[in-house]
């Protein structure tokens, strides 16, 4: 969802009223669509995020890498549909059982995006996945590796409203958007014999934040701040006797950047974020988005 919204970030960019050019990617004309009959893009991204948590009945650290191809197609000079297929990966060492889990996943995604006037743009995106998880861990007893493979599904949309002005060469912005995610792993058997059951775990999450960005002729540096609020999820849960996770449903997204749009369609640009105030949980990430209009 970062990843789709982010090219949609860039798809809608519009340059300051007195710079002389129109909207970068969905006007008839202009930077970002040297054709004025552009009604088509492609874009690929590809996301980083490491992660940690420290707590000793849960901790575990390592990475995700994400890949994504989308495309989409402006149906008018203001709305746009599009989809994107992504393959991620998954690597966590989880030091609280003494073992490992792998994650590998494909989602099939589809969005669309409009500008209502001026100042105000929305995009409403879903998706599904499907992940197959292979864990190893060590039995606490036996002293013996025991694995197992999960398979899990996904489903998730999110919708997103923008709001933005020109002062000069700055451009500020504020959004609001709610994301809701399900998940549903499956039953199954641990190489030992223990039969583990499949759950359901509901997530929701509002996210409110605000950017800054200067023009400079097609390059377009930034600075954001969101704040994050879990309305909806599941903790997970540890053995009797183990410290539990705390209920921290707030945190905040800080992120710098910039995008960078060229005159013959090309467009692209380089994100880094860090997530902060959760007790026990550490994400950082970095993205890397290219696109173009034709």
């Amino acid at each position: 969802m970062t990843q789709i919204q982010n090219h949609l970030d860039m798809l809608f960019v519009s340059p300051p009223p007195n710079s002389g050019a129109p909207r970068a990617a969905l006007q008839t004309s202009g930077i970002s669509s040297g054709d004025p009959e552009a009604k088509w893009s492609l874009w690929l991204s590809g996301n980083r995020n490491d992660m940690k948590n420290t707590l000793s009945s849960s901790a575990y650290s390592g990475d995700a890498k994400s890949f994504t191809l989308g495309g989409d197609y402006r149906i008018t000079n203001d709305w746009v549909v599009g989809i994107s297929i992504s393959d991620d990966s998954t690597k966590l060492d989880t030091s609280f059982n003494q073992g490992h889990v792998n994650y590998d996943g494909q989602t099939f995604s589809a969005y669309v995006g409009g500008q209502i006037n001026s100042w105000l743009r929305v995009s409403l995106s879903g998706g599904i996945a499907d992940t197959k998880a292979k864990q190893s861990r060590i039995d606490p007893t036996l002293f013996t590796t025991v694995t197992g493979t999960q398979n899990i599904d996904r489903s998730f949309i999110q919708a997103n409203a923008i709001a933005s002005t020109w002062i000069d060469r700055w451009n500020l912005s504020a959004g609001l958007g709610y994301l809701h995610a399900k998940d549903s792993s499956k039953d199954f058997t641990e190489s030992n014999g223990v039969q583990r059951a499949g759950q359901t775990n509901n997530f929701g999450q509002i996210q409110l934040g605000a950017k800054a960005a200067y023009w400079f002729d097609g390059i377009m540096p930034y600075v954001e701040i969101t704040y994050l609020n879990d309305v909806e999820r599941e903790l997970p849960a540890v053995v009797i006797g183990q410290p539990s996770p705390s209920d921290d449903r707030d945190s905040f997204r800080i992120g710098v950047g910039a995008n960078v749009f060229a005159k013959n369609g090309w467009f692209g640009g380089l994100a880094a974020n860090t997530e902060q105030m959760r007790s026990d949980t550490r994400n950082t990430s970095v993205m890397l988005n290219l696109g173009l209009r034709f």
